[in-house]
């Protein structure tokens, strides 16, 4: 998933910032004991949602390890 992920942001060229900065609706990567995975920052701002092994999770923003802004 991370070189999907790393592919998407080549391909169109999305900004990193740093994880202090995410936004709304922007891209950000957590890496857990189950490995990494892409999540989509919520409309609070604070929250980073994506896919974990038992359904939707939310994440703290500031517990991932890269961000981007679309």
């Amino acid at each position: 998933e991370q070189a999907v992920l790393m592919g998407l942001v080549t391909a169109h060229n999305l900004q990193e910032v740093p994880v202090s900065m995410a936004r709304r609706g922007g891209i950000c990567l957590y890496v857990s004991e189950n490995g990494p995975t892409a999540l989509v920052v919520s409309g609070d701002g604070v929250n980073a949602l994506g896919p974990g092994d038992k359904g939707l999770i939310s994440i703290p923003v500031l517990k991932c390890s890269k961000a981007w802004r679309i």
